[in-house]
């Protein structure tokens, strides 16, 4: 039976201390470099502040952020998630899967953009 004690000291030992701060450190560093670019695009709103690997951001009409996540999900593959605050939906993009690369991050910052400027 696995615990959660046995599971952290998996992953420390798999990765390391340095590793997880290494790890962490590129995660947010990714995270970051989303919100500066969201926040640089004038029809996206970031409705509530977050920090660490999560990023939330939608779109100034709600039809263009469902049609927007349904191209990142499906044509582009992105595990995104959608929810809604009072009436308006987001797109929550948590990074901090293991094979995620800054790589990624530009080619999602470059989807969005290219979206927004043929809509």
């Amino acid at each position: 039976m696995w615990t959660n004690m046995g599971c952290k000291s998996m992953v420390i030992k798999y990765f390391g201390v340095n590793g997880i701060k290494q790890y962490l450190s590129q995660t947010i560093k990714m995270a970051n470099k989303l919100r500066n670019a969201l926040k640089d695009i004038h029809q996206v709103v970031l409705p509530v502040e977050t920090d660490l690997g999560l990023v939330c951001f939608r779109l100034n009409d709600n039809s263009k952020t469902i049609e927007l996540e349904n191209i990142l999900l499906e044509k582009e593959n992105y595990m995104i998630f959608t929810s809604k605050i009072v009436n308006d939906v987001i797109i929550r993009v948590a990074l901090g899967g293991s094979l995620t690369q800054e790589k990624n991050i530009d080619n999602l910052i470059k989807i969005i953009s290219n979206y927004i400027n043929s809509n």
